[in-house]
């Protein structure tokens, strides 16, 4: 086999995987870590939901409602299913930028800071709520979300998750 060659291709993490190529028909010889390689470049099913709630926050309330953000992080930075959590701000509009594993995680996540919510309803109100995930995600969020009157977007096929 004079034309085999080995070819390094870098995993996610950072070691090194071979794969020892024989450039004979459609035939691949693995050799070194290659079911490595295989299983970071084979995609994972994308079950990610987000939560993208719009608050209108009560005029002179605004640094009451922001001095609730440190124990909503608190809470939630316990929450194994969380992907990503912050508050951001334009005005007297606050937005909560939050991400969950799934549907099961953004249940827990409501059920965890329930009544610290509550707490904020008292100074804002939720003046638009979308959430966004997979159909079959969202399928599970639909009945227990609906008094808040959320929109739901459904991701498209194509996309990715790391």
């Amino acid at each position: 086999m004079e034309d085999q060659k080995v070819t390094a291709n870098a995993v996610g993490d950072g070691r090194r995987s071979f794969i020892k190529t024989a450039g004979v028909g459609a035939g691949l010889a693995l050799a070194g870590g290659s079911t490595e390689l295989f299983a970071a470049s084979s995609p994972k099913e994308d079950t990610t939901c987000t939560l993208v709630p719009y608050f209108e926050v009560a005029e002179g309330k605004l640094d009451e409602f922001k001095a609730m953000g440190p124990k909503f992080i608190e809470l939630t930075r316990k929450e194994a299913g969380c992907v990503h959590y912050a508050f951001s701000f334009s005005g007297q509009a606050a937005h909560c930028r939050e991400g969950y594993d799934n549907a099961a995680a953004v249940l827990a996540h409501l059920d965890n800071v329930g009544a610290q919510l509550g707490e904020a309803l008292k100074i804002a109100t939720i003046s638009r709520l979308e959430v966004h995930g997979p159909a079959a995600e969202l399928d599970k969020l639909r009945e227990p979300l609906a008094a808040l009157k959320p929109t739901f977007f459904t991701l498209a096929e194509g996309g990715f998750r790391r």
